[in-house]
Parts: structure tokens; C-alpha cells; sequence
């Protein structure tokens, strides 16, 4: 029981409720009941759960305001939402863009199904975060990466501390952790410390020339920069990063132009820190930055940053650059062509620096090339079939409404030359082959199936697995039944090849389906239902062929 996961059910409706309860029964989520918001807020504030499913009308609040109002009570725990077969509104879809998980029509879900989503919600929402605490963990340690590294406490414990800080000490490293950082200062120094940590915890950041007294007695000067980092389930840490200014605030007086200019680019600092004039060309540029883009700082000092900017947003982005005398700073992100050709995105931000003897325009940038990746694997993940790669339920519905209501605004217009076609599709002698040679066989049947399947689509078309051995077409811009039907041949055509599995031949065929829109319905559920059936009477009349839908919807 321990080992259970514990799901918040948010549902007003009792019958539905037991039904969610009896499709969990037994499996590895414990299930507590609201039947309103206000029970629900309730619960929230009084336990913590793995997960919540909740029904979007309730008596008290419905629709997308309750699935805010519960995400804000719930923090991050995931959400999967329930909508009825009549979602016209498309409150589905709409609650997966407000932050839902997943969301499920309460007609077409079963145990298994239930299971599934609640599952693959706690994994997209164990790898966002994840994915987070790494990303804010590099972006720490790259903003404000200096000589020194420690963290602390908020009342100034020593918690760890970099080797080269020990160095620069004079103190090993067994030493300084456990001791408070007042034990290091003295006079004035130790005065304002408290109000240093008390900046911290009120906003989260702080910044000060530090005096740090070395083990030999000297007093060094460190400039140092600190941030509150959040953990769940663990107190509040202080990151802390310097570096050794005693020799620059010794410096002559001839450096103070040098001196302004650091501190600048340490104030606003991201991996790429370059300056520039307002016509683009490029006065220095740090070698990271310069690494990014596969250049070293040499080939890019006096170039323009125009020439890294692909054709088509450079007008936009020229503009930007001469209206910073006005704004004085601007930030987004911007496309730059690197050496070898590859199109990396940064996240920057452009200054109006005037505190020089000539003006410039001073730019931080980070490459989140990799985050966007990552952030487009999750999107593909939440929305596709993992065996096969076709669509899943929730990106086929959303784009079959999307090509019914473009047909349905252009009838509309008086063009009634292009139908909507489903064809769906259920593999013959899928059992036999799944039951004799496993599961890992009958995976690969799909794969290659589906395989086979998209190369016989069109660029307008989508393939989706709707579950099991089912799988279904959609197929925009038709003409009329017939180029249906040659197309469901050819992907019959297809599928019937033989598959060589660990030097079997394997033989599948296919029973498949079609409806087109408006003949045989004007909305999704109708249209699928038609195209079931006509696949369910190509299968009782001997497999391996094609039907259509009669005009009654048979």
C-alpha cells in the first residue's frame, strides 16, 4: 500500500466516480474522492497526491477558470482532465495549453486506457522537471560562474566550497565548511553581513564587494554574487560565485574605462558577451561566445553580426539594433548561422551602453538550442504513439476537427470540390502472429505496418494508432470516393508484403474502412463510428479488402 500512488478523483458525478475507482482497483493508485472545488481545495491543502483527474463541470466552477483555479491549488502536481463525447468546445485540447497532462472523453475511456494516461502523466511531468533543475542548475553556474564557488545557508553556514576558493584562502577545504562566513570577515564587513543574507531571503539575489581575511592574515577583495536556489523537500541554499578584484581596485585610475566595461559585461553576463557599434560591427566578443558559433574571437572582431543573421528576419532584426538609442535595451530570441552552417537559437539581451567615450551596443546571449530540442521532444512525445511514431488519439481528433471545420468554411464559400477521408484500418492475422512468436514480434508488425503505411500518404495526411491493431487515416483535399479508395488500396497493397521476423515470413493483411466528409457525418465521433463500421463489414465479409460507409452510416 505504501508503494501506491495517491490520485485526487474530481468528479461530481457518482456513478462516474465509482466507475474511475473500479477501473483502478487493485493497481497501483489509491484513489480519494471531491466531489466539488471546494472539497477538492480542501484535500489539496491537506494531503499531497501523485496526480489529479478532474472532471471540468462541477457544481461550484467548470471549464478552463476550474482548471486554473486547481492548478494553482495543486502546484505541480500533473492534471488529466475529463471531458464528455459532446466536447464541442474543445475544452480537451484547450486544457492540455492551459498545463493539463492529458485529457480523456469520458465515453471512450477504459481501465487500461485510465491507467496509461495517469502513468505517462507522472513520467512528461518527471522528466519537465527534470529537466528544469538541470537547466537552472547550468544556467547558475554559466551566469555567474567565477573563481570562487560555494553554497550556504540563509544565516551564512558554509555548506560547500570549490577548491580554488580553499586555494585562494589559504584553508583547506575540511576548514571552512561548517564555519559561518562572519568567521572569515571583520570591522565593517561582519556589520553588514546580516544585511547581505537578509537581501537574499527577501529577493533572492544579492551583489557586494566582499573583504575575505586569507589564513597568512591579508585582506583580499572579492566580487561576489549570490542566489537563492529552491529545491523540493530541502531548505533554501545561497549560491555563491566571486572573483578577485584586490588587484583591479589597486589599479591606476587610467583603468577606470576598463573597469566600467567589466562590470557591465559581469552585470548582464550570458555564454555569448559581445559589443558592437549600432551598424553591426563587432568590437569584441568573449571566446565562448565565439566558440558557440564554431569561430574563433580573431574571425569575427570587425565583421558585421548582420552576416550571422539568416536573410529572411534581418530586416527586423536591423531594426531592432537602431531603435536601442531610444529603448535602450531590447531582449528575445534570435536565429545566428554558425560556422558550419547550423542555425543555433539564442536567448539574448541588447543594452545601449553610454558610459564610454563612444557608445555601443553591448549584447548577452545564451544558446538554448538544446532546451528547444528537448522541449520539442517532449511536445512530439505527449502527442504521438511511442511504438509506432503515428499520431495518438489526442494530435488525431485535434487535426480531424482542424480539416472538418477548413471543409465545412470552405463549402461554406460555395468549393465542394474537397472531402475529409478517414480510413481506418484493423491488421488481419495480427493475433496469431502476436500469440506464436510474442510480444516483441507483434511490436514489430506495427512498426513495420505503420511504416509501410506513411509511405503510401500524402504531405496533407496523418496516420494515427488509435490503440491495439488499430490504426486510422486521415486524408484531406480528396476529390472524390475513388481517390479514397485507391489510396486505402494502395495501403492495403502495402501491408499485405511479407515482414521476415528471425527467418519466419510473416503475412498481414488489413481490413479497412472508409467515410468521407460530408457524406457519411459532419463531426469527428460520427465520422470514425462510419468508418469503423465499414471496417468491422470489410472483416465479416472474408478480410482483407476495402469498404465504404453507406450513406445511412453502416
Amino acid at each position: 500500500m505504501n508503494d501506491q500512488h495517491v490520485l485526487l478523483l474530481i468528479e461530481d458525478n457518482p456513478g462516474d466516480a465509482d466507475l474511475v475507482q473500479v477501473y483502478l482497483q487493485g493497481g497501483d493508485w489509491r484513489v480519494k474522492w471531491a466531489k466539488s472545488l471546494r472539497e477538492a481545495g480542501e484535500l489539496l491543502a491537506a494531503c499531497v497526491f501523485d496526480a489529479i483527474l478532474l472532471d471540468l463541470h462541477l457544481p461550484d466552477c467548470e471549464g478552463l477558470p476550474l482548471l486554473q483555479l486547481v492548478r494553482t491549488q495543486a502546484q505541480s502536481t500533473p492534471i488529466v482532465v475529463l471531458t464528455g463525447g459532446d466536447d464541442t468546445a474543445g475544452l480537451g485540447l484547450a486544457g492540455l495549453r492551459e498545463g493539463a497532462q492529458d485529457y480523456l472523453i469520458k465515453e471512450n475511456t477504459d481501465g487500461p486506457l485510465l491507467q496509461r494516461s495517469l502513468r505517462y502523466a507522472l513520467e512528461r511531468q518527471r522528466l519537465q522537471q527534470a529537466l528544469m533543475t538541470s537547466e537552472q542548475q547550468y544556467r547558475d553556474m554559466f551566469e555567474r560562474g567565477l573563481g570562487l564557488v560555494c553554497t550556504h545557508d540563509l544565516d551564512g553556514n558554509l555548506i560547500t566550497v570549490n577548491p580554488a576558493a580553499a586555494e585562494a584562502s589559504g584553508f583547506a577545504i575540511n576548514e571552512i565548511v561548517g564555519r559561518n562566513l562572519a568567521e572569515f570577515m571583520s570591522g565593517k564587513a561582519r556589520e553588514a553581513l546580516p544585511g547581505y543574507l537578509q537581501r537574499l531571503a527577501t529577493t533572492g539575489e544579492a551583489e557586494a564587494v566582499l573583504p575575505i581575511r586569507a589564513r597568512s592574515g591579508e585582506k583580499r577583495y572579492w566580487l561576489c554574487r549570490s542566489r537563492r536556489l529552491h529545491y523540493p523537500g530541502r531548505a533554501s541554499e545561497v549560491v555563491g560565485y566571486g572573483i578577485d578584484v584586490t588587484d583591479r581596485r589597486r589599479a591606476e585610475q587610467a583603468l577606470a574605462d576598463s573597469e566600467r566595461q567589466y562590470r557591465e559585461l559581469f552585470d548582464r553576463s550570458f555564454g555569448l558577451i559581445a559589443t558592437h557599434t549600432i551598424n553591426g560591427v563587432i568590437l569584441s566578443i568573449n571566446p565562448a561566445g565565439a566558440a558557440a558559433l564554431g569561430y574563433g574571437p580573431a574571425e569575427l572582431i570587425g565583421t558585421s553580426m548582420f552576416d550571422l543573421v539568416p536573410e529572411h528576419i534581418r530586416p527586423r532584426v536591423l531594426e531592432a539594433i537602431a531603435a536601442l538609442p531610444e529603448t535602450g535595451s531590447g531582449e528575445g530570441l534570435i536565429p545566428l548561422r554558425s560556422h558550419s552552417g547550423e542555425t543555433r537559437t539564442f536567448m539574448y539581451r541588447n543594452s545601449w551602453v553610454v558610459e564610454s567615450r563612444t557608445p555601443y551596443v553591448l549584447a548577452h546571449a545564451l544558446d538554448i538550442t538544446e532546451r528547444i530540442r528537448a522541449e520539442e521532444v517532449l511536445t512530439h512525445q505527449a502527442m504521438h504513439d511511442p511504438l509506432t511514431g503515428c499520431a495518438n488519439r489526442a494530435l488525431f481528433f485535434d487535426r480531424l476537427n482542424g480539416a472538418i471545420a477548413r471543409a465545412r468554411r470552405a463549402r461554406a464559400r460555395g468549393d465542394t470540390a474537397n472531402l475529409v477521408g478517414l480510413i481506418y484500418l484493423d491488421l488481419d492475422n495480427f493475433k496469431p502472429v502476436n500469440d506464436r512468436f510474442g510480444h516483441d514480434a507483434g511490436d514489430f508488425v506495427l512498426r513495420e505496418s505503420a511504416a509501410r503505411m506513411r509511405t503510401r500518404l500524402r504531405e496533407a495526411d496523418t496516420a494515427a494508432r488509435l490503440g491495439g491493431d488499430e490504426f486510422c487515416i486521415l486524408a484531406g483535399e480528396l476529390r472524390s470516393i475513388d481517390d479514397a479508395i485507391a489510396l486505402a488500396n494502395e495501403i492495403l497493397a502495402a501491408i499485405r508484403e511479407p515482414l521476415a521476423w528471425n527467418r519466419e515470413e510473416l503475412r498481414i493483411g488489413g481490413s479497412l474502412g472508409i467515410a468521407l466528409f460530408p457524406d457519411h457525418g459532419d463531426e469527428a465521433e460520427t465520422l470514425l463510428a462510419c468508418a469503423d463500421r465499414a471496417m468491422y463489414a470489410a472483416k465479416s465479409e472474408g478480410k482483407d479488402q476495402v469498404r465504404v460507409a453507406t450513406t445511412s452510416g453502416g
